[in-house]
């Protein structure tokens, strides 16, 4: 869903009728609607208003693995403690590649 375009549902839906209504009347955000020729209800909510799913804030990842945008082939994989520790791994890694680049 993209958050510019608010949320959408179809109003022959049951549960889009039932998320309407919720957004109508409980759901204590300002909003704007907007009823399409299509079927199509869209609600568009103002910035800075609180989501409707909470958010969970994860501890930081900092992984490397073997690969590329494909894949990793061998499955190896590390993890880093520090963020410092995974930019010094990626540095060497460029620099690795750059150096077997110029012997050609």
């Amino acid at each position: 869903m993209d958050a510019r375009l608010g949320v959408r549902h179809r109003r022959d839906d049951p549960l889009g009728r039932d998320q309407a209504a919720y957004i109508r009347h409980k759901a204590g955000r300002t909003f704007r609607e907007q009823r399409r020729g299509d079927g199509l209800t869209v609600f568009r909510f103002e910035a800075h208003q609180r989501c409707f799913a909470e958010h969970k804030t994860r501890p930081e990842l900092y992984a490397v693995r073997d690969g590329d945008w494909r894949g990793n082939p061998t499955g190896r994989a590390r993890q880093h403690q520090r963020p410092i520790d995974w930019v010094e791994d990626f540095g060497e890694h460029q620099q690795r590649i750059a150096d077997q680049q110029q012997k050609g």
